[in-house]
């Protein structure tokens, strides 16, 4: 077997381990749903749930257009994880969003979802031969999408450090610590590989749905860890 198969067998493998691994944590989440935290929390693993399955099915795709359409609908869970994570965010300091924000998490992605639909975020897909797999070409739409994607998660990455400064009980900021690394680690990688590579052309494969690995498995940790 040459390297290029083993490579693509590797990125299917994982996005079918993301998605078990996040829809297992998910579960484990939504029993425990009284607390609002706990019910976005669970909604933020089953919408990575979404990202990975249409991610494994790209990787397993035969023909361009599945490969399309997978990739399309993959841009839906991501146009909603930003406003989750930023409700999330703002549950953990008991706080809900004002009215104007409550708008703009509603409104911001199904802008995102309409211009995704309409093939402005993904405008096609090609064969990398690199890593024998399909990758998107970017519509003239998504270097608004990347601004919105990365300005949400940096929001999102500042409150969770803000909660955690002020937080005086050491088990949650331990949770905390674990969060906070996972967030970061993905957070990382989906700008570097999902919105900067696809937008300079650098040809790395997206691994932004599998490097929710990190902030489940780190988080998953803090929680069953004492």
């Amino acid at each position: 077997m040459t390297d290029i198969p083993i490579v693509n067998v590797i990125l299917v493998a994982l996005a079918l381990l993301a998605f078990l691994v996040n829809l297992a944590f998910g579960i484990f989440i939504f029993r425990r749903r009284k607390i609002l935290v706990n019910k976005l929390f669970a909604l933020l693993m089953f919408s990575f749930c979404w990202w990975n399955i249409m991610e494994f099915v790209v990787r397993v795709a035969d023909a361009p257009h599945y490969a399309q359409l997978a990739s399309r609908l993959a841009f839906i869970a991501l146009s909603f994880i930003p406003s989750i994570a930023f409700a999330f965010a703002l549950a953990l300091d008991n706080k809900t969003p004002s009215r104007k924000q409550a708008a703009l998490l509603i409104i911001a992605p199904l802008i995102f979802v309409a211009l995704d639909l309409g093939g402005m975020l993904v405008a096609r897909v090609m064969l990398n031969k690199n890593f024998d797999t399909f990758m998107i070409v970017t519509g003239s739409a998504f270097p608004y999408f990347a601004a919105y994607l990365t300005v949400f998660l940096a929001f999102v990455i500042y409150r969770l450090i803000k909660f955690y400064e002020k937080c005086e009980n050491e088990l949650v900021k331990k949770r905390m610590r674990y969060l906070i690394l996972g967030t970061l680690i993905t957070s990382l990688v989906v700008f570097i590989t999902d919105l900067l590579s696809p937008m300079l052309g650098l040809g790395l494969p997206p691994l932004g749905s599998f490097s929710t690995l990190f902030l489940t498995s780190l988080t998953y940790y803090s929680v069953r860890g004492r």
